[in-house]
C-alpha cells in the first residue's frame, strides 16, 4: 500500500506532498492539474520509467518543471508498505540533460537498504512489492484515457489481453518455439536414421573381420621371412670377412710388384746421371755441404758490394759537375738574405690584425642579433596590427547581427506555455476521439436493436431516441474534436516559431559574448603595439651606431693587412733563400759522403767474382753425386726387403674367385628376401588402413544409433513439455476469469442496480 508521495519539481507540481489513507483513495481536479502526473511519479519511483519514457513518447528531460520557468532539477519520494508489512521508502532525482542521477532505497528507520546505483534500487523494491515494470503499468497502473480498454475489446482480443497482462502470453511462445524444435529434432532423427542405413549397406562389421584375419596370417609369413633373412646376412657377413681380407692380401702383393718396377727404373736413372757427373772431389756429403754453403755466403757479399760500388759511383759522376757552381751562388745568396725583415716584425702584426678582427666579428654578431631582433619585432608589430584590423572588422560584423536583439528568458517562458497548451490539446482531442468511437460503436448496437449496456431488446421509439441523440453527440464531438485539431495547428506553427526564436536568441548571446572578447583582446593588443613601436625606435639607433664603429674598425684593418702582407712577402722570400742555402749545403756534404763510401767498399772485396763462381758450381756437382749413390743405395735395400716380404705371402686365386661368386649369390638371395617383406609390409600397412577405416565406420555407426535413441527420448519429453505448457496457460486463465467473476458478482449491485439484469460473468 502507498502512503506518501512527495513531488519536487515533477512537471506541473512544484513543491506537493500527499498522503493516502487505507482503502479507496480518489485524486480530483481540473484537466491539466497533474493528477496523472501523481501516478507517473509513483511508477517512476518504484521503476526509474514511465510508459511513456519506455515507448520514447516523451524524454526524461521533459519530467522536469519547465513553467514558469525551466528547472534544473526534480525529485520524487515515495514511502510504501510492502508484502513483508514493514514500511519503505524509495527516492530518485533528475537533472536536465543527465537523466537519473541519485537513487535510493531506505527502511522507515531511514537506514539505506539500496542506492546510489539506479538498477540496484529498481531490483530491491521489485523483490519488495512481488512485481516488475511490465506486470505493474499492465495490471496495477493504467494510462490516462486507457482505463476502458479491456471492456472495449473483442471476446478473442480479451483472452490475449488476459494473458499478456498475467504474463502467460510467454507460455505460447514457449510452445511456438518449442514445436519449431520438435520440427527440427524431427528432421534430425531422420537424418541419422539415413546415415545409420547407408552405413551398414557396407556391412563394415564383417569385413573387418575377414581383414584381421588375413593381416595374422600375413604377419606369420612375414616373421618366417625376417628369421630366414637375419640367417642369410649372417652368412654374408662371415664371407665378406673372408673376401676382404683375401684382396686386401691381393691388393698388398699387387703394389709391392709395382713398387719393385718403380724403384727399377729409378736406379738406372740415378746411374746414367751419375756417369754424366763422374766422380765427386770429396768422399764426404756433409763436408761439401758445409764448403758450399760458406762459398754461398761469400759469392753473395761480395755481389752486394760491387753493386753498391756501381751505383755509387755513378751518383759521384753525376754531381761532380755542379759541385763548382753551387759554392759560388751560396755565397751570393748569404749577402742577399742580410737586409730582409725577420719574424717578430711580421708577428706583431699578426697580433692586431687578429685582434680588430675580432672585434669586427663580435660588432658584426651584435648587429646580426640587432637586425634579427628589430626584424622580429617589426614582424610581431605586423601581426599585432593584421590581427587588430581584422577584430575591427569582426566587431563591426557582430554589432550588425545583434542589432535587433531578442531576451532568450521571454521567448523560453512562451515557448514552455505554447507546449503545455499543446500537450493539453492532444490529450484532449486523443480522449474525445476514443469517446467518439465508442459512440459509434455504441450506435451501431443500437441500429440491431440491442442496449450498448445491458444487450437487452429496444423498441422501435428507443432506438429513434437513442439514435437522435447519439448523432447529436456525434456532432457535437466532431465539431470540438475539429476546433481542437485547428488549434493543434494553430500552436504547432507558434512552437516552430518560437524555437526558431530561441535559436536566434541563443546565436545572439553567444555572438555578444564573442564580441566582448574581442574588444577585449583589441585593447590587449594595441598596448602590445604601442609598446613595440618605442623598442623599435630604440633598437634602430643602436643599429646606426654599431654600423658607424664597425666601418671605422675595417677601415684601420685594411692599413693593418696591407702593411702585413708586404712585411710577410719579404720574409717569405728570405725564408725561401735560406732553404736555398741549406740544400746547395746538403748537395756538397752528400759528395763527400759518397766518396769515403766508395773507398770503404773497396777495402771489403777479398776475391774475385769469377773464380769464386767456378768453385761453387764444382761444389754443386760434388754434393749432386754423393746424393744420387745414396739413393741409390737405398733403393737397392728396399727391393730386397720387398722380395722377401713376398716369398713369405700365401695367396690361392682360385680360391678367392670361388669365394666372390659364392658372396654374390648369397646377396642375390637376400635381395629376393628384403624385397618379398617389403611388399608384404606394404600390403600389411594397407590392410592396417583400411582396418582403421572399417574399425572408424563400426564406431560412427555405434554412436550414430545412441544418438538416434538420446534424440527420440528427447523429443518425447518435448512433447510432454509443449503439452503442460498449454495446460498450464489454459488453468491460469481459468483461475484469473474465476476470480474476476467472483469479485464482479460481488460489486455488481452496486454498479447496475436495476432489477432486468442481475449478473455479469466472463466466459
Amino acid at each position: 500500500m502507498i502512503t506518501e508521495v512527495k513531488l519536487r519539481n515533477w512537471k506541473s507540481h512544484s513543491n506537493t506532498r500527499i498522503e493516502f489513507s487505507p482503502g479507496t483513495n480518489c485524486i480530483i481536479g481540473i484537466m491539466g492539474a497533474g493528477k496523472s502526473s501523481i501516478l507517473e511519479a509513483i511508477t517512476f519511483a518504484f521503476f526509474s520509467e514511465t510508459p511513456s519514457t519506455r515507448e520514447k513518447k516523451i524524454r526524461i528531460d521533459d519530467l522536469i518543471r519547465s513553467r514558469p520557468n525551466r528547472e534544473r532539477w526534480a525529485e520524487v519520494e515515495v514511502s510504501f508498505i510492502a508484502q513483508d508489512g514493514n514500511e519503505y521508502r524509495v527516492k530518485r532525482r533528475i537533472e536536465l540533460g543527465r537523466g537519473t542521477t541519485h537513487s535510493e532505497l531506505r527502511d522507515r528507520d531511514g537506514k539505506l537498504l539500496a542506492g546510489p546505483r539506479s538498477r540496484e534500487v529498481t531490483r530491491a523494491v521489485e523483490e519488495l512489492i512481488g512485481v516488475g515494470f511490465d506486470v505493474f503499468t499492465r495490471a496495477v497502473y493504467s494510462e490516462q484515457n486507457r482505463i476502458d480498454q479491456f471492456l472495449t475489446v473483442s471476446r478473442g482480443r480479451r483472452i490475449e489481453k488476459i494473458d499478456e497482462m498475467l504474463g502467460i502470453d510467454k507460455l505460447k511462445d514457449m510452445r511456438e518455439r518449442g514445436r519449431k524444435i520438435l520440427r527440427l529434432i524431427s528432421i534430425k532423427a531422420e537424418e541419422v536414421l539415413d546415415t545409420i542405413e547407408s552405413l551398414e549397406k557396407n556391412k563394415p562389421k564383417e569385413k573387418l573381420d575377414r581383414l584381421k584375419s588375413e593381416l595374422s596370417k600375413k604377419e606369420e609369413e612375414v616373421r618366417r621371412a625376417s628369421m630366414e633373412l637375419k640367417d642369410l646376412i649372417k652368412r654374408e657377413k662371415k664371407l665378406k670377412d673372408e673376401v676382404s681380407r683375401l684382396e686386401e692380401t691381393k691388393r698388398k702383393i699387387d703394389l709391392a710388384k709395382q713398387r719393385i718396377e718403380f724403384l727399377s727404373e729409378q736406379i738406372k736413372s740415378w746411374k746414367s746421371e751419375l756417369d754424366e757427373i763422374g766422380e765427386p772431389i770429396e768422399d764426404s756429403r756433409e763436408v761439401a755441404e758445409r764448403k758450399l754453403d760458406v762459398l754461398m755466403k761469400e759469392r753473395e757479399e761480395i755481389t752486394k758490394i760491387s753493386d753498391e760500388i756501381t751505383k755509387l759511383e755513378m751518383e759521384r759522376n753525376r754531381m761532380l759537375g755542379k759541385i763548382e757552381s753551387l759554392e759560388k751562388e751560396i755565397s751570393e745568396l748569404r749577402d742577399e738574405i742580410v737586409d730582409l725583415p725577420d719574424e717578430k716584425v711580421v708577428l706583431e702584426l699578426s697580433e692586431k690584425v687578429s685582434e680588430l678582427e675580432k672585434e669586427i666579428i663580435k660588432d658584426e654578431s651584435n648587429l646580426g642579433d640587432l637586425i634579427g631582433e628589430i626584424g622580429r619585432k617589426k614582424g610581431l608589430l605586423e601581426e599585432i596590427l593584421r590581427e587588430v584590423s581584422k577584430m575591427d572588422q569582426r566587431i563591426k560584423e557582430l554589432e550588425e547581427k545583434v542589432k535587433d536583439s531578442i531576451s532568450l528568458e521571454e521567448v523560453e517562458s512562451e515557448l514552455d506555455d505554447a507546449k503545455e497548451k499543446l500537450n493539453q490539446t492532444l490529450e484532449e482531442i486523443s480522449s474525445l476521439k476514443r469517446i467518439l468511437l465508442l459512440k459509434r460503436e455504441g450506435m451501431n448496437v443500437i441500429m440491431e436493436g440491442v442496449c450498448p449496456v445491458c444487450e437487452r431488446r429496444l423498441s422501435e421509439s428507443e432506438i429513434s431516441s437513442l439514435m437522435s441523440k447519439t448523432s447529436s453527440e456525434l456532432e457535437k464531438l466532431s465539431f470540438e474534436i475539429s476546433s481542437l485539431e485547428r488549434e493543434r495547428e494553430r500552436l504547432t506553427s507558434v512552437i516552430n516559431d518560437l524555437e526558431d526564436k530561441k535559436r536566434r536568441a541563443i546565436e545572439t548571446e553567444n555572438l555578444l559574448k564573442i564580441m566582448e572578447e574581442l574588444i577585449h583582446q583589441k585593447k590587449r593588443k594595441e598596448s602590445e603595439s604601442s609598446s613595440l613601436t618605442e623598442e623599435l625606435e630604440s633598437l634602430s639607433r643602436k643599429e646606426r651606431s654599431l654600423k658607424e664603429q664597425i666601418s671605422r674598425k675595417k677601415e684601420i684593418l685594411q692599413s693593418l693587412r696591407e702593411k702585413l702582407s708586404e712585411v710577410e712577402s719579404k720574409l717569405k722570400k728570405k725564408e725561401e733563400l735560406a732553404k736555398r742555402i741549406s740544400k746547395r749545403e746538403t748537395i756538397l756534404s752528400e759528395y763527400k759522403s759518397l766518396e769515403m763510401r766508395i773507398s770503404e767498399l773497396r777495402n771489403k772485396m777479398t776475391k774475385d767474382p769469377r773464380e769464386l763462381e767456378k768453385e761453387v758450381e764444382a761444389l754443386k756437382l760434388t754434393v749432386r753425386a754423393l746424393d744420387l749413390k745414396e739413393k741409390i743405395m737405398r733403393a737397392k735395400e728396399e727391393i730386397s726387403s720387398i722380395r722377401k716380404e713376398l716369398e713369405g705371402t700365401k695367396f690361392d686365386e682360385s680360391n678367392f674367385n670361388l669365394k666372390r661368386e659364392l658372396l654374390l649369390s648369397l646377396e642375390r638371395e637376400i635381395g629376393e628376401k628384403n624385397n618379398f617383406l617389403i611388399s608384404s609390409r606394404e600390403t600389411m600397412s594397407e590392410m592396417k588402413k583400411n582396418i582403421s577405416s572399417l574399425e572408424e565406420e563400426v564406431n560412427i555407426l555405434e554412436k550414430k544409433r545412441a544418438e538416434l535413441n538420446e534424440i527420440l527420448e528427447i523429443e518425447q519429453l518435448l512433447k510432454r513439455f509443449i503439452h503442460a505448457l498449454e495446460r498450464a496457460q489454459v488453468r491460469l486463465r481459468e483461475e484469473f476469469v474465476e476470480s474476476v467473476n467472483d469479485v464482479m458478482a460481488e460489486i455488481w449491485p452496486f454498479l447496475y442496480p436495476y432489477g432486468d439484469y442481475t449478473g455479469i460473468r466472463l466466459e
